[in-house]
């Protein structure tokens, strides 16, 4: 597998490294849809919804999981879509999480306005120093305790079913947060909990698989 390009940085130790991400393969914002319902479905216990044009199955996206719109979805199907790897623990670490009422009322993000309070690294820190998996921590939520339990005992690979979506992060997702790389769009509840088990309780890092929509001509 050949290592591509992407024009984009992190930071190791302060010091800037360009960021490449391995391709596996192409993908396509069709495949992200297809993939996200079917998970959905899976999680619901619910069969593999069957659409007959991929407006339906869009229409059915955007009925029920209107959150994981991209901040441009009309752009988002003309994104280089492909599925990458992500194999050292600086990429998945230098990853921009999302800013909501979640995050900051589980104090997983404060001081916003200071670098780099967004990234990856410092919501698991932030979970260490809050004791947010903590089964009585009111701010926890179950479904990433969950996840944590598996890690702990039966790891699984955050492929292909579970894999995560990362894509270019808009201007003001980058500005408060230059050690960032991509924008983690969706996999925080299998990402916080795994980087955890990594960072604090020896798990070896192993290499995750992401869906990447990055902005510029498709390749």
């Amino acid at each position: 597998m050949t290592k591509r390009e992407t024009g984009v940085y992190f930071f190791v130790n302060d010091a800037k490294e360009e960021a490449k991400t391995k391709e596996l393969r192409p993908s396509s914002f069709e495949e992200f849809i297809t993939w996200y319902l079917e998970r959905e479905g899976r999680k619901k216990g619910e069969p593999t919804p069957i659409f007959e044009t991929f407006e339906a199955k869009y229409k059915e996206f955007l009925k029920h999981h209107d959150g994981k719109l991209f901040p441009d979805s009309r752009k988002a199907a003309t994104d280089n879509w492909r599925i990458v790897e992500l194999d050292t623990r600086e990429e998945v670490e230098s990853l921009i999480c999302l800013a909501n009422a979640w995050t900051r009322g589980a104090a997983l993000l404060v001081n916003e306005t200071q670098p780099n309070r967004r990234l990856l690294r410092t919501y698991v820190k932030r979970a260490k120093e809050t004791d947010y998996f903590n089964p009585k921590n009111p701010d926890g939520h179950w479904r990433h305790l969950c996840y944590l339990q598996q890690f702990r005992e039966q790891p699984f690979s955050l492929s292909g079913n579970n894999r995560v979506v990362i894509r270019t992060p808009i201007p003001d997702e980058f500005d408060n947060n230059p050690q960032g790389w991509y924008y983690l769009h969706d996999g925080i509840g299998r990402l916080l909990p795994y980087m955890y088990t990594v960072f604090f309780e020896s798990n070896p890092f192993a290499p995750i698989e992401a869906f990447l929509a990055e902005e510029g001509n498709k390749v």
